[in-house]
């Protein structure tokens, strides 16, 4: 039988290397799960920045119409636009990129005939019309943007 002086010592040693073990579970649970809510993070942030992107894009279409300085920089700014969400949309969230092309396609086309409405080669009216025409392709798109967001627990509603 072991006397009480090596009993005592084996069970703090024992009791001891059990706190270690548990300290070393519980932070590695912890930064497990921080790394996670900073991806959950960032993920929203990259989302809401693409929705941001739409919105200005929509607003450039809207403001071709207003007069020549209006569609030089709805010319030079909505390419830069698409390609910034498109890199989000590549890098972080690929499942997005057949939603994305089609979006894409149909802005590039609006922003191929400011300088026709520039030129005057076609009317306020056709423009107009082809910038209406591509509200479904913006709404499809900041849908998959939401949804995106609520698959990852950012439901708010």
């Amino acid at each position: 039988m072991l006397n009480q002086s090596i009993a005592t010592v084996l069970a703090a040693l024992v009791g001891g290397l059990m706190a270690i073990a548990a300290g070393m579970i519980a932070n590695i649970f912890t930064t497990r799960r921080e790394i996670s809510r900073e991806k959950r993070k960032e993920l929203r942030e990259i989302l809401e920045n693409m929705y941001n992107f739409t919105a200005k894009i929509n607003h450039l279409c809207r403001q071709a119409t207003l007069g020549p300085s209006q569609m030089d920089e709805a010319v030079a700014e909505i390419p830069e636009n698409l390609a910034q969400i498109g890199m989000r949309v590549r890098l972080y969230v690929p499942n997005l990129e057949e939603i994305y092309v089609k979006y894409n396609t149909k802005i590039g086309r609006i922003t191929e005939l400011i300088p026709h409405l520039k030129n005057k080669n076609i009317s306020e009216e056709q423009y107009k019309q082809e910038v209406e025409s591509s509200m479904k392709e913006l709404m499809d798109f900041r849908k998959a943007i939401v949804e995106a967001l609520s698959k990852k627990g950012y439901k708010y509603f």
